[in-house]
C-alpha cells in the first residue's frame, strides 16, 4: 500500500499545484510528514486518510493500487 498511497499522494499534490508546505497546511500536518508519506517510508493513519479524501476529493481506490496498471 505504501507505493500507491505515495504516488497518490504526490499525484494529487502536483494536480492541485501546491507544495508539501501547503499540502501540509491544508492538512494540519509537517511539511516532512508529507515528505515521508510520498517517499513511502511509513503508512499514513486512517484519520488522515479520510482528510486527504475529504479536502482533495481524489478517487480513494487509487490509494490501494485499485484500477490501476500494475505494470
Amino acid at each position: 500500500m505504501e507505493k500507491y498511497f505515495a504516488n497518490t499522494l504526490k499525484e494529487i499534490r502536483k494536480i492541485k499545484g501546491i507544495t508539501q508546505a501547503e499540502m501540509a497546511e491544508d492538512l494540519g500536518v509537517s511539511a516532512g510528514y508529507i515528505g515521508v508519506l510520498e517517499q513511502g517510508r511509513s503508512l499514513p493513519s486512517y484519520p488522515f486518510m479520510l482528510k486527504v479524501v475529504v479536502k482533495y476529493k481524489p478517487d480513494a481506490n487509487m490509494f490501494f493500487g485499485i484500477g490501476k496498471d500494475e505494470s
